[in-house]
């Protein structure tokens, strides 16, 4: 891939037709690309809106940012061209405690200097939704699916809901987000009187991976403090979970959950393993586009940025 400094990428948008999005990483624009096209084709305008990320452009200060600062840079260094270009951040746990667990502000925030923010801590947590969950298992394990399970996944997703957020803040309280990447897994997990619970060897498997014993204990504490929450019983309760857990480790969280649901209801060993870490870049292409196909699924601030993009 070809880099602009980012005199030349000013160059470049300016030459451009089309207006452009800069966005954290790939798996943003996987999603924004897929709700662009629907947003095309509700616009009939044939002028497609360019998805780019900060790895397109090559500058010094930029090697010592983030992501998030990365997009904020960009876009903020070519402010005189806001017509042409808007960004898109992660909020992260802005406006939310995670120690206290308590938001000190709406998620609901407008553009600032051409950057919008997501609702909740980044794109994934668009695509934590029941209805996206099942519809894949339908879809790759017709084969397997019961109604049994189905059933048994139904009644189990307020619980996950429940795991994912506890999992996710424990995780950042403990500054173990990175090394619990691809780590969970359903052999690490049960099910125990309706709620989803870790076993001895999740935590040996963290140790082992170098984190602290002061780290684990307060892990273990932290997580076992929002595990005996009051289940989410209204879908503002469930709202609430689902923005406030960690996209990445929140996601893969659920589907942990339901592998264990699969395992439980006689999916296969190698089944079980792809429901709960496996086809990733399928699971993200099938989600993507039922956000874009179904307008029930909140998309603020998402579909306001498509129809700047595409306007």
């Amino acid at each position: 891939m070809s880099q602009y400094s980012l005199h030349g990428y000013r160059i470049a948008i300016q030459a451009r037709s089309s207006k452009t999005l800069m966005v954290e990483g790939p798996s943003d624009a996987f999603v924004l690309h897929r709700l662009i096209v629907e947003g095309h084709s509700k616009a009939k305008n044939n002028l497609r809106a360019r998805v780019d990320t900060p790895e397109l452009v090559r500058d010094p200060l930029l090697s010592t940012l983030g992501a998030r600062e990365k997009v904020n840079y960009i876009v903020d260094s070519l402010s005189a061209l806001h017509t042409k270009i808007a960004g898109l951040v992660d909020r992260e746990w802005d406006g939310f405690c995670t120690i206290t667990r308590t938001r000190t502000g709406s998620i609901f925030t407008s553009p600032t200097n051409g950057i919008y923010r997501t609702i909740g801590h980044s794109i994934e947590n668009y695509l934590i939704e029941f209805e996206m969950y099942v519809d894949y298992i339908k879809k790759s394990y017709s084969h397997a699916v019961s109604i049994d399970f189905l059933e048994d996944v139904t009644r189990a997703f307020p619980a996950a809901l429940l795991f994912s957020y506890a999992y996710s803040v424990a995780c950042q309280q403990a500054s173990c987000i990175s090394r619990c990447d691809r780590l969970l897994s359903s052999s690490h997990i049960g099910l125990e009187g309706g709620r989803f619970c870790l076993n001895d060897q999740f935590l040996d498997d963290l140790r082992s991976r170098g984190i602290p014993e002061l780290d684990l204990n307060r892990f273990e504490e932290i997580f076992k403090s929002i595990s005996e929450m009051p289940m989410p019983k209204t879908s503002t309760d469930a709202a609430d979970l689902k923005w406030n857990s960690h996209g990445h480790l929140g996601q893969s969280a659920v589907w942990v959950c339901i592998a264990h649901v699969a395992k439980q209801n006689g999916f296969s060993a190698i089944e079980v393993t792809e429901i709960e870490r496996g086809r990733r870049n399928e699971k993200l292409q099938h989600f993507a586009h039922m956000l874009a196909k179904d307008g029930s699924f909140e998309r603020i601030p998402l579909e306001s940025l498509v129809q700047w993009a595409t306007s």
